[in-house]
């Protein structure tokens, strides 16, 4: 090979591996040997086995040098070039060097390093490739349930078996004869190629103990050509990008300056809603940016539901055909489903209704703002709104509402909705109104001894500061002030947000409840007139028959499901600052406070990085984002591959410069 051919590889800083010729990931017979002509190099580069190659190995050598720097931030920088390398090996030999020197062999170039046993333990090496691993399986497993097909034969009852992504794919991947990237073996010695890769029909990567298939994983993760191990590479790095990222990475990598750069401003306090001010300096910005992407893409999991009863599928559903299968994409079995529907109280028992799940319809990432008109919907995305209403609460959707009710709170409902059709002491929500004397009070301090609530006309005061309670007949009702929130609004009818638990047992009955929020508005603020109360006072007048009243069907006098939606939102909590949590910018106070996983679905890194996983594999923008984050931070083993073709360098691996940082507006 020409000279000029290898200096163009050295330079591009891209790791020694990818002196190994990236014709190995094709038929080798297809492509020329020895000397090439410049015309043929220049073919060659621009091949998408080329690409395939150089994506590798960016993604090879960013994510084992973070991987290395995470685990021994203080190590030398001659220790932390031995252990990469060995991370390196591992990953493309799929076994640790197994003498006192590795090698790393490209076309024409052997690249020795030293391998001191003592610079990495066996516990840290056994965590590695579980990380590998664990990545691996979700993404077989992702792969091979998202994209079956659904649409042909896939009912149960069918003869006709739907058609499995693997199944196909092995077929493509043997016909095209991909090579391995390096000679492998299985543990009995046998030499391994993509022939040895025949998935079974319902495939996911593992036995039916759940143990990982070892043969399959090292044909997979060795056959470049299929994209499994770029895929799989994609998710460690969008890991370390979301849990591992540094204070420095954050701030010189995103928009952060640009956003803190006035701290009295409105987007530096929703900024650093996502900074954990509870924990140490080292540790508070850990989960910064998956907050904020959780929170500005406001990803929701989505079933619907036939109109008979809410175990049957929909038509158009099928994709993921029973609970299980849900977790492993979302959660793990200590956060299933099961005891996930509501992260603050007890809802295992509303599960018994889901033990027949195959509705799973889709996971959805929201783009857009909600409207002035729906700032009081469960579902509303603007940060503001989020900060009011939002959290993982699952539900089913009143579709005219857009509110979501637990099973249990669906239950509740019907429940109420029953009794009242059946018997003249009926259950009633108390009304909510503001207190007279409380009416020229601004509307962000409103309290809740402001509050006027009343059962029939008969006003009831607080116990237990926040409860109000009614008793008669048997009949226990309860109500809950869970907040009193209050929204920016760029006019002068401002809205406060009541949020209530409603509780009711009825004689020996189980005590069953329900979550609910409205809307106290026409609230005056003109500074003109202090005393000029609620031009139109909005009375919170309840009734069961009228709070999620759109999700059931009585047109037959029974009392069912309509056809409806079932979420799963997937946000972390907002907790507001002791101090109430108010600040005053502009002309309008705005909410303090953190975005916290405490109490939701993902209060552990274990059940974060599922999240992740399912983030990237169903974004398919947001691998750009994590490529560009590390580029713009000028980490230094990416690859500048400027002085590749055009095509290559299309791939937008060259460093960030300071210009660049400032055309995103960074600096």
């Amino acid at each position: 090979m020409k000279s000029r051919f290898k200096k163009i590889w050295i330079t591009s800083s891209i790791s020694s591996l990818a002196f190994i010729t990236p014709f190995v990931v094709t038929s080798c017979s297809d492509l020329p040997k020895g000397d090439i002509s410049k015309q043929e190099q220049t073919t060659a580069l621009e091949s998408e086995a080329a690409k395939i190659t150089i994506l590798d190995s960016w993604l090879t050598t960013t994510y084992t040098a973070l991987y290395t720097t995470n685990i021994k931030p203080n190590s030398s920088d001659l220790d932390k070039e031995k252990i990469t390398n060995s991370f390196r090996y591992y990953l493309d030999y799929l076994k640790w060097p197994e003498s006192e020197t590795g090698k790393l062999v490209g076309s024409e170039t052997t690249v020795s390093f030293a391998i001191d046993e003592n610079l990495l333990s066996n516990e840290e090496k056994n965590k590695f490739v579980k990380n590998i691993e664990e990545a691996y399986k979700f993404y077989v497993s992702f792969m091979s349930i998202v994209q079956s097909s659904s649409s042909e034969g896939s009912d149960s009852n069918s003869s006709i078996q739907p058609k499995v992504y693997f199944q196909i794919k092995a077929t493509e991947w043997k016909k095209n004869k991909y090579n391995v990237w390096a000679p492998i073996e299985s543990d009995t010695g046998k030499s391994l190629t993509i022939t040895d890769f025949n998935p079974s029909l319902s495939y996911t990567g593992c036995s039916e103990d759940g143990n990982l298939i070892k043969d399959d994983f090292k044909i997979l993760m060795s056959t470049r050509g299929t994209l499994v191990y770029q895929n799989v590479m994609k998710l460690l790095l969008s890991e370390m990008y979301f849990l591992h990222a540094t204070e420095d990475q954050i701030k010189n990598g995103t928009n952060f300056n640009k956003m803190t750069k006035n701290p009295s401003s409105v987007n530096y306090i929703n900024t650093m809603s996502f900074v954990d001010h509870s924990t140490s300096e080292i540790s508070k910005f850990n989960t910064f940016l998956l907050k904020k992407y959780m929170v500005e893409k406001s990803p929701t999991f989505k079933w619907s539901y036939s109109s008979d009863d809410y175990t049957t599928s929909v038509s158009t559903s099928g994709l993921v055909s029973t609970i299980n299968q849900f977790n492993n994409l979302s959660t793990t079995l200590d956060t299933k489903l099961s005891n996930t529907i509501v992260p603050n109280s007890n809802e295992i028992g509303a599960i018994n209704n889901l033990s027949n799940l195959e509705a799973y319809n889709k996971f959805e990432i929201n783009s857009e703002s909600s409207s002035e008109t729906e700032l009081t919907e469960d579902l509303a995305n603007d940060i503001d709104s989020i900060k009011l209403f939002g959290s993982s609460k699952i539900g089913l959707l009143d579709t005219k509402t857009n509110k979501l009710f637990t099973f249990s709170e669906f239950e509740a409902i019907k429940g109420a909705i029953d009794h009242n059709s059946k018997n003249s002491n009926k259950l009633s929500l108390p009304s909510i109104n503001v207190k007279e004397e409380s009416k020229n009070k601004n509307s962000y301090s409103l309290l809740i001894g402001d509050l006027k609530v009343a059962w029939n006309d008969v006003t009831v005061e607080p116990t237990n500061n926040n409860e109000f309670k009614n008793e008669s007949n048997g009949i226990i009702q309860t109500l809950i002030i869970n907040s009193i929130g209050y929204k920016p609004s760029e006019t002068n009818t401002q809205k406060v947000t009541i949020s209530f638990t409603y509780k009711y047992k009825i004689n020996a009955e189980a005590e069953k409840s329900f979550d609910y929020s409205f809307v106290l508005e026409n609230w005056s603020q003109k500074e003109q007139d202090q005393n000029n109360i609620l031009s139109k006072g909005y009375l919170f007048s309840g009734d069961p028959n009228k709070v999620g009243i759109e999700i059931f069907d009585t047109s037959d006098g029974s009392i069912k499901p309509k056809g409806v939606t079932y979420y799963l939102r997937a946000l972390p909590i907002f907790e507001k600052f002791a101090d109430n949590g108010q600040i005053y910018i502009g002309k309008n106070w705005y909410m303090r406070g953190q975005f916290t996983f405490k109490n939701t679905p993902w209060n552990t890194e274990e059940e974060q990085r599922k999240l992740i996983y399912f983030f990237l594999l169903s974004d398919s923008s947001l691998f750009n984002s994590i490529k560009d984050f590390y580029l713009f931070n000028n980490f230094n083993v990416e690859g500048d591959v400027s002085e590749l073709t055009s095509q290559i360098s299309s791939l937008g691996l060259s460093k960030k410069t300071n210009d660049d940082r400032k055309n995103a507006g960074i600096i």
